[in-house]
């Protein structure tokens, strides 16, 4: 088996391309990304991304969606690279936005009342990732999560064109960029319309 194979005997091992492909028909901004697997210790999620222009925009958004505005002092405390602390010590560390050195990471927020996890990664642009995945081990994606990530976008609506696409740009997160042939036009021929 060669490694495109073992590829996509990874990506489709939990959910066919029918589920995919329907998925992205009820889905606008939302995406399937596969979990690295292995040590990693993540899971699949439904994941999107909005570009983020400053701290003040953040905040502006923050604010749309009902997420939390968490402050912290400059030059708040951190955990010091390589030294140990118990688990009671490293939960008073403010787990901060990289580059906006006062604003923590959003976390576990609420949007149209379900539980999403938020973060905020540097880069350029900033991004504003929210991610859905199911509260029960073994069992990231499923019709439930969809739902959620459904019910999460219409609060989205008002930042569609903020919304970056592909959320993780790599070939573990279903976008256009990395398959296209889930995204074609009515009309088109690929290998959902004929199987």
């Amino acid at each position: 088996m060669n490694d495109d194979e073992r590829w996509e005997r990874y990506f489709f091992a939990d959910h066919t391309r029918a589920e995919l492909a329907e998925w992205v028909q009820r889905l606008s901004f939302f995406r399937f990304c596969r979990a690295h697997g292995g040590h990693a210790n993540d899971c699949d999620q439904l994941l999107t991304a909005l570009r983020v222009e400053s701290p003040t925009d953040l905040v502006d958004i923050y604010s749309a969606l009902g997420i939390p505005d968490k402050r912290v002092p400059k030059n708040a405390p951190q955990p010091i690279p390589y030294k140990p602390y118990s688990s009671e010590e490293f939960d008073k560390f403010a787990i901060l936005i990289p580059g906006y050195p006062t604003m923590e990471q959003p976390g576990w927020v609420l949007i149209a009342g379900e539980r999403i996890f938020a973060s905020v990664l540097p880069g350029k642009p900033y991004r504003l990732t929210l991610s859905v995945s199911s509260q029960t081990i073994g069992l990231a994606v499923t019709e439930e999560v969809v739902e959620i990530a459904q019910r999460v976008e219409v609060q989205l609506l008002p930042f569609a064109t903020r919304i970056i696409d592909s959320p993780i740009d790599e070939r573990r997160c279903l976008s256009p960029k990395w398959q296209p042939e889930f995204w074609v036009l009515p009309g088109q021929s690929n290998w959902l319309s004929e199987s």
